[in-house]
């Protein structure tokens, strides 16, 4: 058999396709040794028919030989030609983890638009955190529980970002899938594993990430569990995250659909050590505690407690000292985990007798752990000074404050956050309480206001300050024009502070946060603060004409008529800006956080009001971009 992979046939066929070229013939002749070719390396037709010139002139290790019997204890009987004799030895020689544990498929919601939602999308308050079983979801009267649904590549904890309508054991869920096929039980499946502590792993992947879920979590079908008792659960999970596990699953299913079958059939090791068992448990549960301190540092985590550079101040007086206590403990976190992932390789690797097949080196790539990067932490600690101004946070206090139902300001820092829920991201020609100053607030109340200077240069550097820019400058530019699509991109274009904006001439920007929304809000918009902003620019607008007339050809006139056309431009965008805040006003929209950020966001795209001078109709949308 030649393996030929993909890219055999010119031109752009086959790019993807993968393919093999093979005789066979059908009887069995024992101790007959099947000859393979493996010439997957080639990109092209061209260079694989090349591998195979040069095996014929004796260059090359691309030959394969083995008996096809020999592979009839790996299930499925997969032509895994590759596979040294020790591995194949491993499906042999061991039982099937499906005999061990219960790797189990979750429910299909059917309709994941209506019924799953990032946590951070609706009220805190009505999102069940920690029940151990159904009956303990329905006495708690929330709507929304935890939901293991995959997610991107990563190992031992994390990916908890999501939460599913259960709502009443899941009425509405079953109603529709019943609606549906005729039985929810068809895609609503292993309800009984529900709440249970387990293993969830990422469906989709051409890696296996495998990650502890305590107990809580509902799963689907992309995120479906492993389950098992005590010590047993951290044994298959630190199995599970092992570069043998890579191996035999390429074996299994060479493919990037990791399906339960799979798994249940992985050839797991009983063990006999008690000492063994216990130092595979030690390390499985580090790793779960060094991972879940990781991604709880970040805001999209819901146990965030506050950003690392307050947690790990220590006294420090600025930014710079505290990124460097946090930077130095995430270098070494790092390090402890690679060391245990390697130390567990090491241990199965002895178990299962393939030191011939495997290392136990780890690539530093294949850590899921982030260490602390300058940017994107500054750029983080920004994001959550703004949910401290808008009083989501405080670094006085532990994770989300605020966030659904009454808005209690006494649980906010009183000098930073903004009671109006309105923040301005305009200069301080248009209003000295802007988004900047409130900014130097939150500094000087974290770090004191005798380092200002130096954290905002800190900060304006690790931001890319140009040379002609000051700090100010340069944080007020990121403000203007790039926070809001960091924000965007951190909450997966579910973002819960929005960007209220005139239009593609920026000629007014303000900050409110979803979930102390309310109409009132439009009204306020409406009457205190583009009054405001449109007079800056007529003021503006002026000046420039008589510059213009004085200087009558001068550089300093064409530069006054240059500004002129800006100003009259955001004066306009300005006016159609009011037209459509009246007509959303008046209407009074409203928003439920429960039908998710898009759905609630969409209600302040295309609205329809007068141009200026009457002509004709435009259609106006109240917030910087659709979802």
């Amino acid at each position: 058999m030649l393996h030929l992979g993909s890219g055999v046939f010119r031109g752009n066929v086959g790019t993807i396709v993968q393919s093999t070229a093979f005789v066979a013939r059908n009887m069995s002749l024992e101790g007959y040794r099947s000859v393979f070719l493996n010439l997957q390396g080639g990109s092209s037709s061209l260079q694989k028919e090349q591998a195979l010139l040069d095996v014929k002139a004796g260059r090359g290790d691309i030959v394969h030989t083995l008996c096809i019997s020999d592979l009839e204890d790996i299930p499925g009987k997969p032509i895994a030609y590759w596979a040294k004799e020790s591995i194949i030895r491993a499906f042999a020689c061991n039982k099937k983890l499906g005999e061990m544990a219960k790797p189990r498929q979750g429910m299909a919601t059917s309709d994941n638009s209506s019924f799953v939602r990032y946590w951070y999308e609706v009220p805190i308050q009505s999102i069940g955190f920690g029940c151990g079983s159904d009956d303990e979801a329905q006495r708690s009267g929330c709507r929304w529980f935890p939901y293991n649904k995959g997610g991107s590549y990563r190992k031992w904890y994390g990916n908890n970002s999501l939460v599913v309508n259960w709502e009443n054991g899941g009425e509405q869920v079953k109603e529709l899938a019943a609606l549906l096929y005729g039985s929810y039980t068809r895609t609503i499946k292993n309800m009984q594993f529900y709440f249970r502590e387990a293993i969830t792993y990422t469906f989709i992947s051409n890696r296996m990430g495998a990650r502890y879920s305590p107990p809580g979590f509902i799963f689907d079908v992309a995120g479906s569990a492993v389950l098992a008792e005590g010590e047993r659960l951290y044994i298959i999970l630190a199995f599970l995250c092992s570069k043998l596990t890579g191996v035999f699953l390429e074996i299994l299913n060479p493919t990037f659909n990791i399906q339960v079958g799979d798994i249940k059939n992985l050839p797991f090791a009983e063990i006999e050590d008690a000492g063994v068992r216990q130092r595979i448990v030690r390390l499985c549960r580090e790793n779960i505690d060094i991972s879940r301190l990781e991604w709880d540092w970040r805001e999209t985590s819901w146990d965030f407690k506050r950003h690392p550079l307050i947690e790990y101040r220590k006294g420090a007086a600025t930014i710079e000292k505290a990124y460097s206590n946090w930077h130095h403990l995430t270098e070494k976190l790092f390090s402890r985990l690679k060391s245990n992932e390697e130390e567990l390789n090491r241990v199965f690797i002895d178990l299962y007798q393939l030191q011939d097949a495997l290392t136990p080196e780890v690539e530093d790539q294949d850590i899921t752990f982030e260490k602390a990067d300058k940017a994107v932490a500054v750029k983080s600690f920004i994001s959550y000074a703004v949910g401290c101004m808008f009083g989501r946070y405080s670094p006085d206090g532990d994770g989300v404050l605020n966030a659904g139902g009454t808005f209690d300001p006494s649980r906010c820092m009183k000098k930073v956050v903004k009671m109006d829920n309105i923040i301005p991201v305009m200069g301080g020609e248009f209003f000295t309480d802007n988004i900047l100053s409130r900014f130097e607030g939150f500094l000087e109340v974290c770090f004191g206001a005798d380092t200002l200077e130096q954290n905002l240069d800190y900060i304006a550097a690790a931001l890319g300050k140009k040379p002609h820019e000051t700090a100010r400058e340069a944080v007020a530019r990121y403000f203007e024009r790039q926070f809001y699509k960091d924000h965007l991109n951190t909450y997966n274009k579910r973002p819960i502070y929005w960007m209220f904006s005139s239009g593609r001439e920026g000629g007014f920007k303000a900050l409110v946060y979803m979930h102390r929304y309310s109409p009132s809000i439009l009204g306020a918009l409406q009457t205190e603060y583009l009054p405001k902003v449109m007079e800056v620019y007529r003021s503006g607008f002026v000046r420039a004409e008589e510059e213009i007339s004085k200087g009558q050809g001068s550089k300093q006139a064409k530069a006054a008529a240059k500004r002129k056309e800006v100003l009259r431009k955001c004066m306009e965008e300005c006016v159609v800006y009011v037209r459509a805040l009246s007509r959303a006003a008046d209407e009074g929209i409203t928003i439920n956080p429960d039908e998710g950020v898009a759905a609630s966001y969409s209600k302040f795209q295309d609205i329809r009001v007068q141009r200026p001078g009457g002509d004709g109709s435009i259609s106006v949308s109240l917030l910087e971009k659709s979802l």
